[in-house]
């Protein structure tokens, strides 16, 4: 089976990397008085605005409502450059909140309110900086 994007996906991959060469690019990430929280901060707000932590929810808690190739689609693009690994561990969290029937919790996540973080047993943490929920 070959999977190929449909013209819209590829318009989607398209934007998303507009976005992404301005906003995440090595340059940002590589100056010696960066604040790296700061700058983590600022691109989870990024992707809220964008609607990429809420592309998967429904549209009734102000998500996107899109398919999960779309989702695949825009988080390829995201683990291409230095975007926050929060990023996609929140739309993963915001998608299974809103399945689970926590709304509030969904809703937060997508406007990028509420951060998440997922803590290993070992205390290695992944997830977005200053977390408002954190998952064991």
């Amino acid at each position: 089976m070959r999977l190929a994007l449909n013209d819209e996906q590829r318009s989607l991959l398209e934007a998303v990397t507009d976005v992404l060469a301005t906003e995440a690019s090595f340059d940002r990430w590589y100056r010696p008085d960066i604040d790296m929280l700061a700058e983590e901060r600022r691109l989870n707000r990024l992707g809220a605005e964008m609607g990429w932590i809420g592309i998967a929810a429904p549209t009734a808690l102000g998500g996107l409502e899109l398919d999960l190739v779309d989702l695949a689609v825009v988080h390829s693009r995201l683990g291409a450059w230095l975007a926050p690994l929060g990023l996609s561990f929140a739309a993963l969290v915001a998608e299974a909140a809103a399945a689970a029937g926590d709304a509030d919790l969904a809703v937060g996540i997508i406007r990028g309110e509420t951060g998440v973080a997922l803590i290993g047993e070992t205390g290695l943490a992944v997830g977005q900086a200053a977390p408002g929920v954190a998952f064991r």
